[in-house]
């Protein structure tokens, strides 16, 4: 029991860093390019966070919880601060990574079950 609720600790964890990196990222871009790299590199990595934990554990309680990590700090940097100053601004990278996180994660939380069942044949 303490051990499930270690992974998921864990699992909210390591999504609200993937969540963290990816909103501070999502307007990077490389030299000249006029596609922000950083909105596919932070998608990527919040699809790949959740594909990998649905791989791994088969639950989708575990990508709940990576889904509850990333969605965190997105709802937080989508506010403005105190001084009027936002991270995710409401141009098409901002609105990419914040419907882009939440499609990805409807998608793991939806998709039916992944994986190969293990045969108890030899």
């Amino acid at each position: 029991m303490t051990a499930a609720i270690a992974r998921i600790a864990l699992l909210v964890v390591v999504g609200a860093i993937v969540g963290t990196l990816g909103t501070l990222a999502h307007h990077a871009r490389l030299g000249s390019v006029r596609v922000p790299l950083g909105i596919v590199i932070a998608l990527a990595a919040v699809l790949l966070l959740f594909a990998g934990v649905r791989l791994v554990t088969g639950s989708r309680l575990a990508v709940a919880a990576a889904v509850v990590g990333v969605a965190v700090p997105v709802a937080v940097f989508l506010r403005p601060s105190f001084s009027g100053s936002v991270i995710i601004e409401g141009d098409a990278p901002g609105n990419a990574w914040v419907w882009g996180a939440a499609i990805a994660a409807a998608l793991m939380l939806g998709f039916p079950r992944l994986g190969f069942e293990r045969s108890s044949r030899p």
